[in-house]
């Protein structure tokens, strides 16, 4: 059965474990076996606690279970361990905890109450109602408590202690309570709420589980919501704004509400992203307090926007991200000017709303569409920032086009009046320009790198153009069959690249407005495209999760990536710098390794992909690469040269030519002058070839070789062993080599390499061949032995050794042994037949 829950000891000697199977069960780490076995519960067990051993030498060990109850176990005792049943919850108990000194003991549970016991009598205390269903509670540490109740001036009552309870639960509060009681007066047990901290200031997260780290001065208190995000608050920040609370308190609540911020916050679930923005890179100034001592990093964020409400800005190295949040549906846009200072955003919830980045703020709101509004930019030019002419445009599904004049010089001081007037708000933007722009719903609207133009697409099928003072029409760009998704403007040529549901990207030219290329080649949707490398590449992704990479200039597709499992919906290029109140590039000067161009890429399947160009090193890599090879193969040549086999037949392995490795393969074999010293003959002659062909001492002169090759080396000469023993030609050094590798190697470390394993079927089958034609050929050699054993020639007598003049010619006679004749010796004349002999 699976373990539902699972428990240290603070010892770190013990373990406990509950399972489905309705047992508690300790085990013994050290020795690691089972040392109790408990089965009181009737239902599953959720929750196990030890506790501390108390001064009764008492140590306890705590549980609780789906049938609502919560048992004590007395872990040195032998007979009847559970010492305690409390049934007081009517629902699930979801934690239990205890006071640092094991004097009582706290369960929460989806019932909304909290209960107190006392572990010293065993005794219920205090049923205490809270009002929502507690997934969890931890109880925080003397040092941290005495520091918190310090900034409280309400009375203690003499001779008790007290202690600081935290809960959280499905409202997204944690919740601090302070109770406190005599050491065995039940009656003077006293509890109540001194403040609570929510997580969000403007939506509820239901909190799973709360995590409390106290043995710092500073502590940790860990907080996991129910959409697995990880928040991370530091104690002495939360004690620093319950003073700033305290000290503008006006009100006469019992309890105060924090607004602290999580010092990091890790986010466990990305949901589809919609739209992503990169913050241009600035450098950040950390100071120490310790060391006094100024720390600067490149900070590079990313703005994503997925399926809700919330706008989530991500530091890339650090991963750590924080929540803008305002909007009350979900966002389905996002753009940010150049100095990185402004972030604008749009939403179904039918507004965009302006952001102050560096404060984290929304400051202005933007009203006036009567549908979702699905696209949003502002000024991309820096100049226009100096001439107080920023703007934004956004589209909506009410095929409405609307500019906004974005007056960032004066913003933040009217939302600072505005924040200390009366009715504190956002301020409110007006709209100067609106215009009906297409006939369906408007995808994307993006403004040009110099402001002058701007650009929409819709599902109407068609691109147009739009003079950005006035938001008359320029030009209407018509060619896809189907909706367009994005367009995108060249940052160093008058091109227009867009991408449509037909499967295609076009090229557009902003001087005659014509079709200049068409990209084609996706097999599904296309969805975003953004330019690289200077405008010199696109980037294109579509709805089957590939990324295609295009030559602008050519039209080809250089490259695919499959990283992504579900449709891309946006691409986008980091920047390199910020700039300064100029308009020029930023006089803070970024480290020279973060100016590498980098690509962020996101889709449907949650994920953050981030590609960055490696097209330098890897030409960089090949040019080392062939250099090594020139090399390689000019020292293969001397080796070769001087007769250095040995060094020769390793570098041509590492070349991986095979061919040459069996060139040397032969001369190894053929090489005379090495024969005659391995077998002690004199010099000259061909005595040393007679004995030493095939002989063991000749079939052994590969093993020096091999005992110096490593396994992979094994594996690349096996496959070529594998290549040679296809040929008739080659096949016998082949089967010399193999020969040498079993006596070097062995037959059981041979068959543990793959490659071994892979060829050794193909080998046999083509060695089977060649040993069936060599045994062929030699069955034919039979034949020449049997007529060179019947005939031979009639050696002269003595006495007949006359020469003979020249010129004339004589009979041959041969004599052939036959079983017909009667003698063994009978002349047979061959004489000239045919035309030669009527000659003659």
């Amino acid at each position: 059965m699976p373990i539902q829950s699972i428990a240290y000891d603070p010892s770190g000697a013990f373990v406990a474990t509950g399972s489905a199977d309705r047992t508690i069960k300790l085990w013994d780490i050290v020795k690691g076996f089972c040392t109790h076995c408990f089965r009181e519960h009737t239902g599953v067990v959720q929750t196990l606690y030890f506790h501390v051993k108390n001064p009764a030498g008492a140590m306890y060990l705590s549980s609780s279970s789906d049938d609502n109850s919560v048992r004590v176990h007395n872990l040195l005792r032998k007979n009847e361990p559970c010492v305690a049943t409390f049934t007081q919850h009517v629902s699930l108990p979801t934690q239990l905890c205890s006071t640092s000194d094991s004097s009582l003991l706290i369960s929460a549970g989806r019932d909304k109450v909290v209960n107190f016991y006392s572990l010293k009598s065993l005794q219920h205390i205090r049923t205490v109602p809270v009002q929502e269903e507690l997934e969890s509670a931890v109880i925080l540490s003397r040092v941290h408590t005495r520091s918190l109740l310090q900034q409280f001036e309400s009375d203690v009552i003499d001779g008790t202690t007290s202690y600081v309870l935290l809960t959280a639960g499905e409202k997204g509060l944690i919740k601090f309570y302070r109770f406190q009681m005599k050491a065995n007066n039940v009656a003077s047990f006293k509890i109540n709420l001194l403040m609570q901290l929510p997580l969000s200031q403007h939506c509820t997260r239901p909190i799973a589980a709360l995590e409390y780290s106290g043995h710092s001065e500073d502590g940790d208190l860990w907080v996991v919501a129910v959409d697995h995000s990880i928040y991370s608050f530091n104690m002495s920040a939360v004690k620093k704004n319950l003073v700033e609370e305290i000290e503008s308190k006006t009100s006469t609540d019992e309890h105060l509400s924090l607004t602290a911020q999580p010092d990091r916050l890790l986010v466990g679930n990305q949901g589809e992203i919609l739209d992503m923005v990169c913050v241009p890179a600035r450098l950040s100034t950390n100071k120490e307090d310790s060391e006094e001592e100024v720390q600067e990093r490149v900070v590079r964020e990313l703005v994503v926007v997925t399926n809700s409400p919330h706008v989530r800005v991500m530091d890339t190295d650090t991963l750590q991200c924080r929540y803008l949040e305002a909007h009350t549906d979900i966002v389905l846009s996002a753009d940010v000017g150049p100095d990185g200072e402004w972030l604008v955003t749009s939403s179904k919830d039918r507004t965009c709303i302006v952001w102050h980045l560096p404060s984290q703020r929304a400051v202005a709101v933007c009203e006036g569409h009567t549908d979702a509004v699905g696209c949003v930019c502002t000024s991309q030019n820096p100049a226009t920032y100096l001439s107080r002419g920023v703007f934004l445009v956004s589209g909506a599904g009410d095929k409405i086009l609307k500019k906004w004049q974005l007056p960032t010089h004066s913003l933040l001081k009217s939302y600072r009046a505005l924040q200390a007037s009366s009715s504190p708000g956002l301020v409110r933007l007006t709209s100067q320009y609106s215009i009906r722009a297409h006939d369906k719903d408007i995808n994307c609207v993006v403004s040009s790198p110099n402001d002058a133009m701007l650009a929409s697409c819709s599902q109407d099928r068609t691109i147009r153009l739009w003079n950005v003072s006035d938001l008359t029409p320029i030009a209407t760009l018509n060619g896809h069959k189907r909706g367009v998704w994005r367009v995108q403007f060249s940052p160093i040529d008058k091109v227009l690249a867009s991408c449509s549901g037909d499967r295609t990207v076009r090229l557009w030219s902003l001087s005659d407005w014509s079709c200049l290329r068409t990209l084609e080649g996706n097999s599904a949707s296309v969805l975003c495209v953004s330019f690289v490398n200077k405008g010199s590449q696109l980037m294109s992704g579509s709805a089957d999760g590939l990324l295609r990479l295009w030559t602008v200039r050519t039209g080809e597709c250089e490259a695919t990536f499959d990283r992504h499992v579900d449709k891309v919906w946006v691409v986008r290029t980091l920047d390199r710098h910020n700039f300064n109140q100029n308009g020029d590039p930023s006089s803070e000067q970024l480290p020279q390794e973060d100016f590498s161009a980098m690509l962020v890429s996101a889709g449907s399947d949650s994920k953050v992909q981030f590609w960055r160009d490696v097209t330098e090193e890897e030409e960089l890599q090949q040019t080392q690469q062939r250099e090594a090879v020139v090399l390689l193969e000019q020292q293969l040549t001397n080796l070769v040269r001087n007769r250095n086999y040995g060094q020769a037949f390793v570098v041509a392995l590492q070349l991986g030519h095979s061919f040459k490795l069996l060139g040397i393969i032969t001369a190894i074999l053929e090489d005379e002058d090495e024969l005659q010293q391995q077998l002690d003959l004199p010099a000259g002659g061909d005595e040393a070839v007679e004995k030493g062909v095939f002989s063991q001492m000749w079939l052994s002169r590969l093993d020096p070789y091999i005992p110096k090759l490593s396994s992979d080396q094994i594996e690349k000469l096996v496959g070529y062993m594998a290549e040679w023993n296809t040929n008739a030609r080659h096949c016998f050094a082949s089967t010399l080599l193999f020969g040498s590798l079993l006596r070097q190697v062995g037959v059981n470390k041979l068959l543990e390499l793959k490659t071994v394993q892979q060829s050794l079927p193909a080998m046999l089958a083509y060695s089977e061949r060649h040993h069936n034609r060599i045994s062929r050929l030699h069955q034919s050699t039979y034949l020449l032995e049997y007529v060179r054993a019947r005939m031979s020639l009639q050696p002269l007598a003595s006495n007949d050794k006359e020469i003979e003049p020249v010129g004339v010619k004589r009979n041959v006679s041969v004599t052939v042994a036959s079983g017909d004749s009667k003698s063994d010796d009978v002349p047979v004349l061959f004489k000239p037949k045919g035309k030669k002999a009527r000659r003659q």
